[in-house]
């Protein structure tokens, strides 16, 4: 494909094929749009949301399910209300387009909830556990389901959102649960139940850098990636992603940061033997 021309319906439609999308998957995507160039018929962001969403539609059928990132982390800097029918997505038109479509789901977290719409859309983003990341959350539930992974629109970014997923299975030291001090509204009434995260601490220099695990996909042939416009369409399984997140992480539990946290002696989480003193039952 020309990088000059416009991109059409039926150039996504075909990447989405060569990359392996077939009729009844499970798809999550992450999408930067506006890098693909020019798409034909997109007269304004509802027309070019509505091209490119009718293409995954049209390659995972009726039967397939469309997941986007439907994250809210404006609210965790600046503080609010996070409604979950009415917060905007903060990761882009995409996102919010298909959050906004007639039978879309989104999961219940006031920082990082999906969307999603499709046969399996209920089961990832109903009934979850109250956190963003680990067992019985909507990662959890995708990677049950088989999920492909898409980044739609980047140019050299291959990584994706499971990382953060087996960063919190494996429990890394680097990570706390915070309980969220954010009102959370599901139907206009306040949510109940108390939300948490787990997130990176703030004051030991964590710093993300996944360059060397986004090299190491795409060397060991791991992950698919195809031209469209003028950037890049990628796929990967998430199992896939996941597992090879997981063997990184066993063997270096920094692998995804930029150099080692500076921990404390003295400070948690590196705050020396337990007390011997302290009674157990």
């Amino acid at each position: 494909m020309e990088n000059q021309r416009s991109v059409t319906a039926k150039d996504i439609f075909n990447c989405l094929c060569q990359l392996g999308v077939v009729e009844g998957d499970t798809i999550f995507v992450h999408s930067q749009i506006f890098s693909i160039g020019e798409i034909k018929g997109g007269t304004s962001s509802s027309t070019i949301c509505n091209i490119i969403y009718s293409s995954f539609r049209k390659a995972v059928g009726l039967t397939g399910t469309i997941v986007v990132p439907t994250f809210t982390t404006n609210i965790a800097r600046s503080g609010g209300v996070f409604d979950l029918d009415k917060s905007p997505s903060d990761t882009g038109i995409l996102t919010e387009y298909i959050r906004l479509l007639t039978g879309s789901y989104r999961s219940i977290h006031p920082i990082n909830s999906v969307s999603a719409n499709g046969p399996n859309a209920e089961t990832i983003c109903e009934n979850l556990a109250s956190t963003n990341y680990g067992a019985e959350t909507a990662f959890d539930r995708m990677l049950s389901l088989d999920v492909k992974v898409i980044n739609f629109g980047f140019s050299s970014r291959w990584s994706n959102s499971f990382h953060h997923h087996a960063e919190t299975v494996l429990g890394l030291p680097y990570l706390y649960n915070k309980l969220l001090n954010i009102t959370t509204k599901v139907n206009g009434i306040i949510y109940q139940s108390p939300m948490f995260a787990s997130l990176r601490y703030l004051d030991f220099e964590v710093s993300n850098d996944l360059t060397a695990f986004d090299q190491y996909l795409v060397k060991n042939d791991l992950i698919k990636i195809e031209r469209l416009g003028r950037s890049w369409l990628s796929l990967i399984p998430g199992r896939l992603y996941y597992d090879e997140a997981i063997k990184k992480l066993k063997n270096d539990p920094w692998y995804f940061l930029a150099a080692p946290p500076r921990f404390r002696l003295g400070e948690i989480p590196y705050d020396g033997a337990p007390d011997l003193n302290l009674k157990t039952n």
